[in-house]
C-alpha cells in the first residue's frame, strides 16, 4: 500500500516534468498571461499549443498555480511557493558543500548560504522577510544552474540586483548598489600612480569614486542628484561631500609648526584652497613666509590645492616679489583705506596679473565670506535655465529658484555630516555662483532694459538664498565660478539640447559659458546702478582687470565695501 496521499501523488506527478518545473520558476519571478508564459518557455502557438495547455492544466490541477482574480494572470499559489522552497532545500541537502564556495569581501572563504542573502536583503534594503526568502531562493537556483567556478560576494550581489530588477523591485535594488571602482579602473589608477610616484593618489581617487557614488545614490535627495547630473546645478566636491570643505583659512603669524600640523590634519578634507593670512609683509619676514609656502607646496596632501595668501598691507614691491617666487600663488591685499589714485598706481604695478575682490571678511579666490572657511560651493546654470524656459522671463526665474532650492537642499544634507566632522562651528558658510549669467540675461531680456531686468533677477535669487538659509547654514551669492564648472555645464547642455541651441547663447568658438557674472555690467554707465547690482553679491565680487577702474571708483566713492587685489 502506498504511503503517499492522493494529493501528494498529484503534486509529485506535476513536478515530474522539467517543463512544468520551469513554468513554476518563471511564475516565481513574476505573474504572466497565457501567451507571455508560453513565450518565456520558448514555445509557440503554432507548434506547442497542445503541449503547453497540457502542462499548465497539470499545475492547475495540483494547486501549484492559480489565476489571479483581479489581473487574470497566472501566478504561484501558496502551495506552489511552499513546494519550490522544499525543492530548494532538497537540492541543497543533496549537493556537496564544496560545490558552491564563496570568496567574501572581508578576506574569508565559506560555503554558500542562502540565509545570508536573506539577512542582507532585510538589513540593507528593508525587504519584507517573505519576499527576501523568495529572492534568495531564485538567486540560489540561478547560481546552481550557472555552475560558476569562482563565486564572489560582489557577483552574488550583482545577481540579486538583477533579480530585483526582473521582479520590478527597483526601489530595493537601489539600496543594494555596490559603490567603488571597477577592477580595470583601479588597475589603471595603480599604473598611473606608480609612473608618477604618487601612491597617495590611489587612496584619494579610489575613495573619491566610492564617495561620489554614495553621495549621488544615497546622500543627496533624488531630485538634487538628478539636477546635478543633468546640469541645472553643479555641486563642487561630490567626491568628498559628506565631510569635505571647499577652502579654509590659517594664520601664519602663529608658530609655523603648529600651523603646518593644523593644515596637515585638515588637508584631506579640503577640496580646493588653503588660505594663509598675515598682518604685514616686510623684508624681514619675506624669506620666512616664502620658505613656509615652499614647504607647504611640496607636501603631497597639498600639491593639488590652490594656495592663497591674504596680506593686510599693500607694499606692492614686496607683494610682487613674493608673487614672482611662487607663480601660481594667489596673493590678496586689502585696500579699504586707499585713495583712488593710490589704488590705480598699485593696480598698474602688477602688470595684468591682478583681479580685484570687493567685500569685508575672509578672502578666497572666489570672493569673500565672513567666516574662516567656505564649507561648500554650488552653481546654478543660468544658461540652461534660459533654454528650459524657452527664454520666457517668468519661467526663467522659476528655473533659477529651483536651482537655488536644490543647491540648498544639497547643502542641508551635507550639513548633517559636516557638523560631526567640523565641530565647534556656529555658522557654516556656503557660496552659490551663476554660470552663463550674462548670456542668459541678454537672451531672456530680449533687448529690453538690462539693468532693470538684472536687478529683478538678482533680487529674486537673493531672496531665494535668504529663504533657504537657516540658523547654521548661510548661503552667499558670489560673482565668479571655476572654469571647469563652466566647461562641464556647457558640455552637458550641448549633449541635451544640441550645439545649435546652445549657440543661441554663446559663440560657436566659445568652449564654455561665462564664468564671471559681472561681465553683463560692462556697458552700464551709471555708477549708482553698478553699485546697486554689485551689492546683491553678498559673498563678494571678483572683478577682472578689464573695466576695473570704473567699477572700483564707483564702489569707493559710494562708500561701498572694502576692496582687495587678487594677484595671480
Amino acid at each position: 500500500m502506498s504511503s503517499f496521499s492522493v494529493d501528494e501523488s498529484i503534486v509529485l506527478e506535476a513536478l515530474s516534468s522539467p517543463q512544468r518545473l520551469k513554468m513554476l520558476r518563471i511564475l516565481a519571478t513574476q505573474p504572466a498571461g497565457y501567451t507571455d508564459l508560453m513565450r518565456m518557455l520558448g514555445m509557440t502557438k503554432q507548434r506547442d499549443a497542445g503541449k503547453f495547455s497540457y502542462h499548465l492544466k497539470k499545475l492547475l490541477s495540483a494547486g501549484l498555480v492559480q489565476v489571479n482574480e483581479k489581473t487574470r494572470l497566472y501566478e504561484l499559489s501558496r502551495k506552489g511557493e511552499a513546494v519550490l522552497q522544499v525543492l530548494a532545500d532538497l537540492r541543497k541537502a543533496l549537493s556537496s558543500p564544496s560545490m558552491m564556495i564563496v570568496r567574501r569581501s572581508n578576506h574569508a572563504v565559506e560555503p554558500f548560504d542562502r540565509n545570508k542573502i536573506v539577512d542582507v536583503l532585510i538589513r540593507e534594503a528593508n525587504i519584507p522577510s517573505r519576499l527576501a526568502d523568495k529572492v534568495a531562493m531564485l538567486a540560489e537556483e540561478k547560481l546552481r544552474d550557472l555552475n560558476i567556478e569562482y563565486l564572489t560576494a560582489p557577483l552574488i550581489r550583482e545577481l540579486v540586483n538583477t533579480i530585483l530588477i526582473d521582479l520590478q523591485l527597483e526601489k530595493y535594488r537601489h539600496k543594494l548598489t555596490r559603490v567603488g571602482l571597477p577592477l580595470y579602473d583601479l588597475k589603471q589608477l595603480i599604473t598611473q600612480a606608480s609612473r608618477s610616484n604618487t601612491p597617495h593618489s590611489i587612496l584619494f581617487k579610489a575613495s573619491e569614486s566610492a564617495v561620489t557614488e554614495y553621495t549621488i545614490l544615497e546622500s543627496l535627495p533624488r531630485e538634487v542628484s538628478d539636477n546635478h547630473l543633468s546640469g541645472l546645478i553643479h555641486l563642487e566636491g561630490i567626491g568628498s561631500w559628506p565631510y569635505g570643505i571647499y577652502a579654509k583659512t590659517y594664520s601664519i603669524e602663529a608658530e609655523e609648526e603648529d600651523t603646518l600640523v593644523n593644515i596637515m590634519n585638515d588637508a584631506m578634507f579640503i577640496q580646493a584652497e588653503i588660505n594663509l593670512t598675515l598682518d604685514s609683509l616686510t623684508k624681514r619676514n619675506l624669506e620666512r613666509y616664502s620658505r613656509f609656502i615652499n614647504l607647504l607646496k611640496k607636501l603631497n596632501l597639498v600639491s593639488n590645492k590652490r594656495i592663497s595668501l591674504t596680506i593686510e598691507d599693500n607694499d606692492a614691491a614686496l607683494i610682487n616679489q613674493l608673487s614672482k617666487r611662487h607663480g601660481t600663488l594667489y596673493i590678496q591685499t586689502t585696500l579699504q583705506d586707499s585713495s583712488i589714485d593710490a589704488l590705480y598706481s598699485l593696480l598698474d604695478s602688477f602688470q595684468g596679473r591682478v583681479s580685484i575682490i570687493v567685500g569685508d571678511g575672509n578672502y578666497f579666490s572666489i570672493g569673500y565670506l565672513s567666516s574662516g572657511a567656505v564649507y561648500g560651493v554650488g552653481c546654478v546654470n543660468a544658461a540652461r535655465a534660459a533654454i528650459l524656459a524657452d527664454y520666457d522671463e517668468k519661467s526663467f526665474i522659476t528655473y533659477l529658484r529651483r536651482g537655488v532650492e536644490n543647491i540648498a537642499r544639497g547643502f542641508s544634507k551635507k550639513l548633517e555630516t559636516l557638523r560631526d566632522f567640523w565641530r565647534g562651528v556656529d555658522t557654516f558658510h556656503f557660496a552659490v555662483g551663476l554660470c552663463g549669467f550674462p548670456e542668459a540675461l541678454r537672451r531672456v531680456s530680449g533687448g529690453g532694459n538690462l539693468i532693470e531686468f538684472s536687478s529683478y533677477v538678482l533680487d529674486s535669487i537673493s531672496k531665494a538664498l535668504i529663504r533657504q538659509s537657516s540658523g547654521r547654514m548661510q548661503l552667499n551669492l558670489v560673482s565668479s565660478i571655476s572654469r571647469h564648472v563652466a566647461y562641464r555645464l556647457a558640455s552637458l547642455d550641448v549633449t541635451s539640447f544640441g550645439a545649435r541651441r546652445v549657440s543661441e547663447l554663446i559663440d560657436s568658438k566659445q568652449e564654455h559659458y561665462t564664468t564671471d557674472a559681472l561681465t553683463v555690467f560692462k556697458q552700464v554707465e551709471n555708477r549708482d546702478d553698478v553699485v546697486k547690482l554689485l551689492r546683491y553679491f553678498n559673498g563678494g565680487v571678483v572683478i577682472e582687470r578689464e573695466g576695473r577702474k570704473r567699477l572700483i571708483s564707483a564702489l569707493l566713492e559710494s562708500g561701498g565695501a572694502g576692496v582687495s587685489l587678487l594677484v595671480k
